[in-house]
């Protein structure tokens, strides 16, 4: 499993959805339970990044943002892991905008990374 190439640009309401259930059976759990199904913002903007789009989601507070753009990093990490072919060096670099993103991720990420990780 390689990172996706950014290629191409997409609009937006020509997109599809993707479901959860594309995601690693940790994923679909870990997120079924943590907020139920996902918005429409996060199924169209998955789908655009598995596609390889370079994608801009652009929506209000609460619609799903962060998570529709960080968790194919999260699944492909996922699944890295999991086949033990994560190497041991930066797979993810997230610059996240505002500190009470980088402090929800940082809580998400040590509580579930030792369960993740083996």
């Amino acid at each position: 499993m390689t990172w996706p190439k950014m290629m191409f640009s997409i609009h937006y309401a020509k997109m599809r959805r993707m479901s959860i259930t594309k995601f690693h059976p940790l994923i679909q759990e870990w997120f079924s339970k943590k907020f139920g199904v996902p918005t429409e913002i996060q199924s169209k903007g998955w789908k655009a990044i598995n596609g390889y789009a370079n994608t801009l989601i652009a929506a209000p507070t609460g619609s799903g943002k962060t998570l529709a753009a960080f968790l194919t990093c999260i699944d492909t990490l996922v699944r890295l892991g999991t086949e033990k072919e994560l190497p041991e060096k930066t797979q993810v670099v997230y610059v996240s905008p505002l500190k009470a993103l980088q402090t929800t991720f940082r809580k998400i990420s040590l509580n579930h990374s030792q369960k993740w990780h083996n």
